[in-house]
């Protein structure tokens, strides 16, 4: 039998020669975890399995990259077809658990402001992303997040109140259905179609209303600015960490 050091050579030369996206990293423990439990004797498949599936889906890796990448360390490790399907069946348990956690952790939109949370913007994200591969039309032609920051406030009241304005003018200029999310404390954005047709009269709105909200409703200097929609899970990630503050 290989060892575990053997069989993780050969898996990741293998996957990331077929299924595996080139923008995400491979290696994780629970890499180590799975290749441990394929080569020692009675090592706990469904355990390590669900360990990975769970960081699969922390790292954006879609479901059925997940299942063929493990599929490529089954045929590794020469497994017959139960034990091949008890560990795609693991990282399938432990990646829909993972997922079902940010599902329940957060409400879909905030009873306050009426913006949804980041964590729905990231799901609306990938569905651009899965039907761009499709359309093989990258994200950044067709969609665009319109950034939305106020100045910083110390009290929380006031900066929720502010909050409130900054959704209200959002509403007011994007009414086709676009994604309004908050980003941050004093941040909010709109995942907005790119056609000028659609776009260029939603920014003159948004513009005069945040004009007027600074003019007659106290609310502090606020900025607004186009952001690309970002390609993969870690550039969003990076910019998710950048609008947080």
């Amino acid at each position: 039998m290989a060892s575990p050091g053997a069989l993780r050579r050969t898996w990741r030369e293998s996957s990331l020669t077929s299924s595996w996206p080139e923008t995400t990293e491979w290696w994780t423990s629970g890499v180590d975890a799975v290749s441990d439990a394929l080569t020692r004797k009675g090592g706990d498949v469904r355990a390590a399995g669900e360990a990975l599936g769970r960081q699969r889906a922390e790292a954006g890796v879609y479901l059925d990259e997940t299942r063929a990448d493990v599929r490529v360390a089954a045929r590794a490790a020469s497994l017959r077809a139960v034990p091949t399907a008890e560990l795609v069946d693991a990282v399938t348990v432990g990646w829909v658990n993972r997922i079902l956690d940010d599902l329940f952790a957060a409400p879909c939109i905030d009873p306050l402001t009426e913006l949804v949370p980041v964590q729905y913007l990231s799901t609306r994200i990938g569905e651009l992303w899965a039907e761009a591969r499709l359309l093989n039309e990258p994200v950044q032609n067709t969609h665009t997040l319109v950034i939305v920051k106020a100045a910083p406030v110390r009290h929380p009241i006031e900066r929720e109140t502010h909050m409130i304005t900054i959704q209200m003018a959002l509403r007011s200029a994007f009414r086709g259905g676009e994604t309004l999310a908050r980003m941050g404390r004093t941040t909010a954005a709109a995942l907005s179609l790119r056609a000028t047709e659609r776009l260029h009269p939603s920014l003159a709105v948004l513009r005069a209303e945040l004009g007027i909200a600074m003019d007659e409703r106290r609310l502090p200097l606020t900025r607004f600015w186009l952001e690309s929609v970002p390609r993969d899970p870690e550039a969003l990630a990076a910019l998710l960490r950048d609008l947080a503050v």
